[in-house]
């Protein structure tokens, strides 16, 4: 029995100890769950001491020497320039560079024409402008660079005269590191601007001139074809017909302007749109937006596709009647005056009953036309002096000279038989001539 009793005794003093043992623990276990204590921070710190640091500074900074780039190339002719590159002072740190170039025009159709050469010990390099680039090198002193720019032998002949402007850059950092994103770096540029062949010149065609035009139409001035506002052409030659693609017509203002398209034209004669004017032949151009001035002063201009001015008329008007035309009689060549609007055919002068095409608006005043000087005022006495007393009579009588051509443009339809009553009305006793009796001599 003492046995079992001390055997009792050891069990639990071993729990004992074991209790003891893990308590803090359980506690502690108790405590966090109790507490919500879910984390703890601990912070490490240290010293060290530097025996030293040495700091040093450069600059890297490079000049290019050579004027611009420029001129003219094509199959027979070239373009060179020689540029020199080199530290500029008080620059001390070495560099190496590559050189490339960029295009700058959105459109770069002239650019795709043009090849480079450059040299420069050792490097050679062809290639086209648009994909130079050279190889990196690390010069000891000055570099020189000679460019030669060509041009292939296929430019079509609408792309001759066009410009490309580019430029060549030099791009340097230094020689202790991989590339110029890091460390000191520097970019010298040069610009460049050649142009491809040499675009042909349209002449003047002296034969296409302001015909009509209509103002102030019935409506809405900026209403599209066929109505709205519109110009005529005509062209003088009796043989040559002219393609009017790509000329366009100007107003007194510094925006406004029309291009002559396919859309925006009208041939009378064949019925159908067309920028082909045929010789003694109408164009009529619609303006498709309010163009012309109502009142006021206005210019109107034509120039070819080349920007070379035709043509031009100017005039002044309080207030330009509805549906009344300015045009030339007879086409071509004659004086301007007010008539009513014949677009696609001969100008006519309307007739007035009771009076003289004289009378008509006689507040539109004539300002000048031409076909190949600017613009000149004229007093306003002269020009109404010039439309009573001298423009009317040459009017009438060289409409009717011109009346046999009117049948030859254009096509008329016949018009309906009119019938009229013939009233018997009793004539006036100032009218009745009494007859004169003779009696017979007495023999």
């Amino acid at each position: 029995m003492f046995s079992t009793r001390r055997k009792r005794k050891k069990i639990f003093k071993k729990f004992e100890k074991t209790l003891f043992k893990f308590a803090p623990a359980a506690l502690l276990i108790i405590g966090i769950l109790t507490f919500n204590v879910y984390s703890t921070n601990a912070y490490f710190n240290d010293i060290e001491n530097s025996i030293g640091n040495n700091f040093s500074a450069g600059i890297l900074d490079i000049n290019i020497s050579g004027r611009n780039i420029s001129g003219i190339v094509n199959s027979g002719n070239a373009t060179t320039t020689t540029i020199t590159l080199s530290k500029s002072n008080p620059a001390n740190l070495n560099y190496q560079y590559f050189a490339s170039s960029t295009i700058l025009d959105t459109d770069q159709t002239a650019c795709d024409y043009i090849a480079i050469s450059a040299s420069s010990s050792p490097q050679i390099i062809s290639s086209p402008l648009k994909n130079f680039i050279s190889f990196a090198s690390a010069p000891i002193g000055p570099v020189q660079w000679d460019f030669t720019f060509t041009a292939t032998d296929s430019i079509p002949s609408a792309d001759l005269g066009k410009i490309c402007n580019f430029k060549i850059s030099y791009i340097a950092w230094q020689t202790n590191l991989p590339n110029s994103l890091q460390g000191f770096s520097d970019v010298a540029e040069i610009d460049g601007s050649i142009q491809i062949g040499t675009a042909p010149t349209v002449p003047i065609v002296p034969d296409v001139v302001l015909n009509e035009f209509l103002p102030n139409p019935i409506g809405n001035d900026s209403a599209d074809a066929p109505d709205g506002e519109w110009v005529e052409l005509y062209n003088n030659s009796s043989t040559n017909s002219f393609d009017l693609s790509s000329w366009y017509i100007r107003d007194a203002s510094a925006t406004g302007k029309v291009d002559i398209l396919l859309n925006n034209t009208y041939d009378f004669s064949i019925h159908a749109s067309s920028t082909i004017i045929a010789p003694k032949g109408w164009l009529v151009v619609y303006m498709n937006k309010e163009f012309l001035n109502n009142s006021g002063t206005e210019t109107i201009t034509l120039f070819n596709s080349s920007g070379v001015q035709q043509d031009f008329y100017s005039y002044a008007s309080s207030g330009v009647p509805i549906n009344k035309s300015f045009a030339r009689i007879p086409d071509g060549t004659g004086a301007w005056v007010d008539p009513i609007p014949t677009p696609g055919g001969p100008n006519k002068a309307e007739e007035i009953l009771g009076g003289s095409s004289s009378e008509v608006a006689l507040d539109i005043l004539v300002v000048e036309t031409s076909t190949s000087t600017e613009p000149i005022a004229t007093s306003t006495e002269n020009i109404i002096g010039d439309l009573v007393a001298t423009t009317t009579p040459e009017i009438i009588a060289e409409t009717a000279s011109i009346t046999p051509e009117i049948a030859e443009p254009v096509i008329i339809p016949p018009e309906p038989e009119i019938i009229s009553e013939v009233v018997d009305e009793p004539i006036p006793e100032s009218i009745i001539e009494t007859p004169v009796i003779i009696e017979p001599e007495t023999i």
